[in-house]
């Protein structure tokens, strides 16, 4: 499963890299209006008095950040869905989706924004304290603050592909990260690397575009997982679950992603 799913991932983010700049373009252009502005402020609040009230307009500016980002994110999860599912897409359909995802972007952002307060804030004013039950206390919410991230993570693609509500697109990120936690770890690991190259590139690839459709390329064949254990019929879950046949599963997909090789993503001409 893992091998299909970085070789499936790499064509699809190859053969479409010019679908993957336009969306990180518009995160670009939101990352710097917002840092723009944060240090705009934080040079304006010279004095105690304009320090809180710099505070609060950063605070506004990252909230605003977050959720915009998560509109055009959900947006081109909706894409990436349809790459991930060897479809083709044009440049508009990202804008054509964007009116769909305000609401669930902006709650989205709003989660992520709460879950980077408790980040940011209370896991090291509880550190800061020194004693034992206030340490104890620090270290489990970093404990649930990073659990809680994993699994947000993949609301974007959960939400692409099976196209619940929000809550209850929250509850089942939580039953992903749970029952593949060796998955969602992998595919964390997996992301920071992309994001270490985004860095490299400017955020132009594989930015915002590559690390969301990795995620929806990896939850898609999770659901095909949990399709095949809910029609197998198995008495025995545990057992299903011990034995998955990916080879059968992604018997379809294979033959649709076919054999490709290293000369053909230069040159495919030549292939």
């Amino acid at each position: 499963m893992i091998n299909f799913f970085l070789k499936k991932n790499f064509c699809d983010g190859w053969d479409n890299t010019s679908h993957l700049i336009i969306p990180n373009v518009i995160v670009d252009v939101l990352v710097l209006i917002a840092v723009g502005l944060i240090f705009l402020t934080d040079g304006l609040a010279g004095s105690v008095n304009f320090q809180w009230a710099a505070i609060l307009v950063q605070l506004i500016v990252i909230f605003l950040l977050l959720t915009s980002a998560s509109v055009v994110t959900l947006a081109w999860a909706k894409n990436a869905a349809v790459l991930a599912n060897f479809e083709t897409i044009e440049v508009r359909d990202l804008f054509t989706e964007l009116r769909g995802c305000i609401k669930d972007g902006i709650a989205y952002g709003t989660l992520l924004f709460i879950i980077l307060l408790i980040t940011v804030f209370a896991i090291p004013f509880y550190f800061r304290q020194g004693t034992f039950v206030s340490l104890l206390a620090g270290g489990m919410f970093c404990w649930i603050d990073l659990f809680i991230f994993l699994a947000v993570m993949w609301y974007p693609a959960l939400r692409s592909l099976m196209h619940d509500k929000f809550r209850k697109s929250i509850k089942k990120c939580f039953v992903i990260l749970f029952d593949n936690l060796g998955t969602s770890i992998f595919i964390t690991l997996y992301n920071i690397i992309l994001a270490v190259f985004s860095i490299v590139l400017l955020g132009l690839a594989p930015g915002m575009a590559g690390l969301t459709l990795a995620r929806v390329n990896a939850c898609r064949l999770i659901l095909k997982k949990y399709d095949y254990l809910e029609s197998c019929g198995e008495k025995d879950p545990a057992k299903a679950r011990r034995s998955i046949p990916w080879k059968v599963i992604l018997k379809e997909d294979m033959e649709s992603l076919g054999s490709r090789s290293f000369k053909s993503f230069f040159m495919p001409w030549k292939d």
